[in-house]
C-alpha cells in the first residue's frame, strides 16, 4: 500500500515592530502563509502578551480589512474586506511588504 506524504506547509517569517518605541521593540514570527487577518490578530496578541481587551484594525495599502458591519451600508460607508476571509501574507504579496497594526485606538 503507497504512504501518503504530507506536504510541507508554506511557513512566512514576518517582523512585527512597535512604532515610537525606544529603544525598538519587536517580534520575529513564523507563521502559516494561509492565515487570515482574524487569525493574525490572535497571533500577534500573544506575541506581544495583550489580552485582546481593545479595538484594532489593520490597514494594507488602502485597504482596511476588519468585521464588517451591517450598519456601514446604511451609513453610506465603504464597505471592508472581511478580516475572516483576507489573508494578508497573500494580499502583501513580496517580501518587505509593510501593513499597519493598530491595537487600543486610545493608546495606539
Amino acid at each position: 500500500m503507497p504512504t501518503k506524504i504530507a506536504t510541507p506547509q508554506e511557513i512566512c517569517q514576518i517582523r512585527v515592530t512597535l512604532l515610537g518605541t525606544c529603544p525598538r521593540i519587536w517580534r520575529r514570527l513564523l507563521v502559516p502563509a494561509d492565515l487570515t487577518l482574524e487569525q493574525l490578530h490572535a497571533v500577534l496578541q500573544a506575541a506581544m502578551g495583550w489580552d485582546d481587551s481593545h479595538l484594532y484594525d489593520f490597514r494594507i495599502g488602502q485597504r482596511r480589512p476588519g468585521r464588517p458591519d451591517p450598519n456601514d451600508r446604511l451609513m453610506d460607508l465603504p464597505a471592508v474586506g472581511n478580516e475572516r476571509m483576507v489573508r494578508p501574507l497573500k494580499v502583501l504579496g513580496k517580501v518587505g511588504a509593510k501593513a499597519v497594526y493598530t491595537y487600543d485606538f486610545g493608546d495606539s
